[in-house]
């Protein structure tokens, strides 16, 4: 028996369905010929479409962090009758303008003695990548912005380098910051997580490099030593001529660099994945590399100048100047960072262990359970000031006086029995 339907209906229903099973098709359609193109890519080209890939979703999650506050502004209205006036542009996106990082209240800028937990810095990005230090204050670049704290108050800080400046300067969107370095004359050099190169000339940016051109991958490593401009990135070391604007390559250090050291007598560590090596006149020499398979170093960090430190997946290692091994400890931590304290105390960060204190004893353990924001450090810096501070990877970045963090950890957190 044939059933007659009503106009606009099919057997299965409305009209509609049948066109969203064709839609349906399409998608299953192009999901398998991206498939087929991915079989066929090689692992070169696969990595060059991953890392654009990357890229443009960090760049657009970093604009959308700095633009937080102008969505969260609320617009102001006239009277009724009249227009609405137009919202007025957030600091986040003015860095010629100074903020306000509020710790506890408009009132409260300043860390006291006594004070019984960190302060979460606001108005920045979460998570510092690095800290430095001039005669101007302190510097503090996150993955998106770059910005100078001046003076012993927490009140104002300026934005050096935000996304708008970025986007200008290098005509393209902004890549992650990596690193930074503070050079003579007001200079200022950045590297990015895709092998940006942005100049600072005291006046304005200007990008040095085309990205990954010659210079690729994370540009983890920037530092002025005698009259050159060392950088280190995942293709390996290399010399900057700041006369040619040229970057020669290192021949001895092809393995992608993931940090640096200078001891107090000017000698300068450089680590890659797999080992430490050390400037000797005018080659690099190796002077540790680690023996496990799964293994890999994460930065190295001088304590004095008898002993560097070398964070590694599996805890860290001690080394003598002659790259004599003197031992390795928290065995089992994935170590990121270091900062040395007077009286012998050294703070480790890790990633997903939380914070650990030394106090020349014993060790003691501060993670989420113990009211930490989060357990991954990403990065440790003590001031001149005797501030620390203490970055955690996308939850913000939370400064305290050293001596108050001590007493913060021993009584918040717990001892770590073991070496």
């Amino acid at each position: 028996m044939q059933t007659n339907f009503p106009h606009g209906y099919t057997p299965y229903g409305p009209a509609q369905r049948p066109k969203s099973k064709r839609w349906l098709v399409i998608l299953l359609t192009v999901a398998f010929a991206a498939a087929l193109a991915w079989e066929f890519m090689s692992s070169t080209e696969r990595d060059k479409l991953v890392s654009r890939v990357t890229q443009q979703y960090e760049s657009i999650v970093g604009e959308l962090a700095l633009e937080e506050p102008l969505r969260k502004e609320p617009a102001t209205t006239q009277a009724r009758g009249k227009s609405s006036q137009t919202p007025k542009r957030s600091a986040a996106i003015q860095p010629k303008e100074k903020r306000v990082a509020r710790l506890l209240s408009d009132s409260r800028h300043k860390l006291m003695p006594g004070d019984k937990k960190p302060f979460k810095i606001r108005g920045v990005y979460s998570g510092a990548m690095t800290f430095a230090e001039d005669s101007r204050g302190l510097w503090l670049a996150t993955k998106y912005d770059l910005n100078r704290f001046a003076g012993e108050e927490l009140r104002e800080f300026k934005q050096v380098l935000s996304a708008s400046i970025f986007r200008k300067a290098a005509a393209s969107s902004m890549a992650a910051l990596a690193s930074f370095v503070l050079l003579p004359g007001g200079e200022i050099w950045t590297g990015s997580w895709h092998g940006d190169l942005m100049r600072f000339d005291g006046k304005r940016w200007s990008g040095v490099a085309k990205r990954n051109q010659p210079v690729s991958g994370k540009v983890s490593m920037l530092v002025a030593h005698q009259n050159q401009l060392l950088i280190g990135a995942r293709n390996g070391l290399w010399s900057w001529d700041i006369g040619t604007g040229q970057a020669i390559a290192v021949p001895s250090i092809r393995q992608a660099v993931t940090g640096h050291t200078i001891t107090a007598n000017g000698d300068i560590f450089v680590s890659t994945r797999k080992a430490v090596w050390r400037k000797a006149r005018s080659d690099w020499v190796p002077v540790w590399h680690t023996t496990e398979r799964n293994d890999y170093v994460n930065a190295v960090y001088a304590l004095d100048s008898s002993l560097i430190l070398v964070a590694t997946h599996d805890g860290y290692y001690q080394l003598r100047p002659g790259a004599e091994h003197a031992g390795k400890r928290l065995g089992g931590r994935w170590v990121t960072s270091f900062a040395a304290a007077p009286g012998g105390r050294l703070w480790v960060g890790t990633w997903k262990s939380g914070l650990m204190l030394w106090d020349g004893a014993q060790w003691f353990n501060m993670g989420e359970d113990q009211g930490l924001a989060d357990n991954s450090v990403y990065a440790l810096y003590i001031d001149r000031q005797d501030r620390l501070w203490i970055s955690l990877y996308g939850k913000g970045n939370l400064v305290m006086r050293e001596e108050d963090a001590v007493r913060w950890i021993k009584t918040k957190g717990w001892r770590y029995l073991s070496q």
